[in-house]
């Protein structure tokens, strides 16, 4: 998975789609039919369209819209991790770092930047931004603390190097995830909402800003099979 969608993407599913493996086609066929007339950006990302046979969705750039979000940080706020925990351990560790190395962040957004300003045309504006020398050391040796730090409590607390930034012993994460069984979005929540849905068949595709990067699909089925869901997607408009 890719590290941007794996932050702050929501394209999840039980298998990766294999990039130009001719899915891609398939789904720029679909949207041919539907939306002949879209124009450039949306022939990248897809027009969103809905019948009784298929649901075409594109990527969503917003916030929760079902409430899940706002359950989970409250959860997550009503259970902290227990003073003797790695994780708070480490917390203070990192804070204590960039407390020594002075965290950019502490300055202000834009302070740790040298911004040049370039207007190509009338109406367009180009910025640029290049962290300061001193922010790019500070990073630095910042980055070099919590690397000793993570060596350090990782030797203390008896846990392998391999997931230091996210181990916990005092059970907290265990009760989440046992809390995470049972609380999830809305399935019509846009953050989870499938990308593609053929509803006759439940199968459904997501993916990561645009078709068809970092996508996931309900179940394994080959370009082939795909292409026949498309031509019933297809057949429907036609009706």
């Amino acid at each position: 998975m890719e590290l941007g969608n794996m932050i702050f993407g929501n394209s999840r599913g039980s298998y990766h789609i294999e990039r130009d493996a001719g899915y891609e086609e398939q789904l720029e066929r679909l949207f041919d039919a539907y939306a002949s007339d879209r124009d450039n950006s949306w022939r990248e990302y897809g027009v969103e369209f809905e019948n009784e046979v298929f649901a075409v969705f594109p990527y969503y750039w917003g916030d929760c819209t079902c409430g899940f979000d706002e359950m989970d940080m409250a959860w997550w706020k009503a259970h902290l991790h227990g003073s003797e925990c790695y994780q708070t351990a480490l917390r203070k560790g990192r804070a204590a770092n960039r407390k020594l190395v002075g965290s950019p962040v502490e300055k202000g957004w834009f302070d740790g930047f040298d911004i040049e300003a370039e207007t190509p045309e009338p109406g367009v504006k180009i910025l640029t931004f290049a962290p300061k020398e001193d922010e790019r050391e500070a990073h630095e040796k910042s980055r070099q603390l919590d690397d000793e730090l993570y060596e350090k409590l990782c030797a203390e607390y008896g846990l392998p190097a391999h997931g230091c930034a996210i181990h916990c012993t005092c059970g907290v994460d265990n009760e989440y995830d046992k809390w995470r069984e049972a609380h999830d979005h809305d399935p019509q929540c846009p953050l989870v909402k499938s990308n593609f849905l053929h509803k006759p068949t439940g199968f459904s595709i997501s993916w990561y800003k645009y078709p068809l990067r970092d996508s996931y699909m309900s179940e394994q089925l080959t370009v082939r099979q795909f292409a026949a869901i498309v031509d019933k997607c297809v057949e429907s408009l036609e009706a």
